[in-house]
């Protein structure tokens, strides 16, 4: 094969096996950019750079009889070297396409747990726009398949590299979904005497003191170190770092589930940071529609116990815990709020979220 064939084939073939490399990681791209200018301007503009860059230039013309960059007339004598244009054609889509690159993050960070409530979370409209959903802890425990995803998941989050959480959406979403799989992944596998807890709390603290509660044990591994569920709770999402970069949402409280039948609806869908802030606000007005976490009676406001243990959450967010409620309200709930309501909370039912325990998945059963 004589040089020009060979520079016709091997052009398109390398940007091809970049693509498949790279899947397609922006590395390696960016580089073939400062590669390929460099060569045009060597290329169109001998004039200005030639005396600073003659070597490339000569190099250049050494390796590639038509450069990188072919002039019209060069091509015109020979069509096929429209082919050195892929690679141009390349950066053009992947510089002017908007890349999900944090939504595929989540995609890629979380399939495991992206499949596992796929396969047993029962979500169930309730109420007017409401949602209630439970998790089908016995279905999941019958499959091999279960515990293989746990533990790939577990892998990947002990080696993530949380410098990769760079943006506020990518690092809100990333340590819900942690929380909420590191949450179900302890409901299945410590199972004592084999047998599913009744609540979280079985496992202590509340009725247990002599033993720490599944919220403060340091037992999740996240990019190497180990976490409790309450660090990512308390002292990541809603904690001082998150605070000073102005990532800091008091809707979290409504995205982070504790398992139990009082909490807001777990989601069949992970949380993406292309999505987080829909998400977010989707699921309090799902809660709101839901007499477990908001009704009224008379000139009672009732609201969920999260509104009761992180007021002055709420009450940063809004200026006031009003001003939260009819902001993620439903238009006709917000008409029947009382002026200037007396607030009650709801006892929180801290039952474990299975089937049995929401009588909106066994009615007709």
């Amino acid at each position: 094969m004589n040089k020009t064939r060979f520079w016709k084939v091997l052009t398109p073939g390398i940007v091809f096996l970049l693509m498949i490399a790279v899947s397609p990681g922006l590395d390696m791209f960016l580089l073939l950019i400062e590669v390929q200018i460099l060569v045009i301007l060597v290329t169109f503009h001998n004039d200005l750079v030639r005396p600073v860059l003659a070597r490339v230039n000569a190099l250049t013309e050494r390796l590639d009889p038509y450069h990188f960059a072919p002039s019209m007339a060069a091509m015109r004598k020979c069509p096929a070297m429209c082919m050195h244009l892929v690679p141009y054609c390349l950066i053009l889509v992947f510089v002017t396409t908007p890349l999900p690159a944090s939504a595929e993050l989540m995609d890629d960070v979380y399939a495991d747990f992206a499949a596992l409530l796929d396969d047993y979370l029962i979500e169930q409209p309730a109420g007017e726009g409401g949602l209630v959903s439970a998790f089908d802890y016995e279905k999941a425990l019958t499959s091999a398949e279960t515990q293989q995803r746990i533990a790939r998941q577990k892998d990947l989050l002990r080696q993530f590299d949380i410098n990769r959480l760079n943006d506020r959406e990518t690092a809100t979403a990333f340590w819900i979904n942690a929380y909420n799989f590191f949450m179900l992944a302890y409901l299945l596998e410590e199972r004592p005497g084999g047998e599913l807890v009744g609540s979280v709390w079985d496992y202590g603290g509340r009725y247990n003191p002599f033993r720490d509660s599944v919220f403060t044990r340091d037992e999740f591994a996240v990019g190497g170190r180990l976490y409790s569920l309450d660090e990512i709770e308390k002292e990541t999402l809603l904690g001082r770092e998150f605070s000073n970069n102005g990532w800091f949402d008091a809707r979290v409280h409504f995205a982070v589930n504790c398992a139990a039948v009082g909490c807001p609806p777990l989601r069949h869908e992970i949380y993406k940071a292309g999505s987080i802030d829909r998400q977010l606000s989707d699921n309090i007005r799902l809660a709101f529609n839901t007499s477990r976490h908001l009704k009224v009676t008379g000139n009672t406001l009732y609201l969920s116990s999260l509104f009761d243990w992180y007021a002055s959450d709420f009450e940063g967010a809004t200026g006031d815990i009003l001003d939260f409620v009819r902001q993620y309200a439903s238009d006709q709930m917000a008409a029947t709020l009382p002026e200037n309501p007396r607030i009650r909370y709801i006892d929180y039912d801290w039952r474990l979220n299975r089937p049995e325990n929401f009588p909106e998945l066994t009615m007709g059963q």
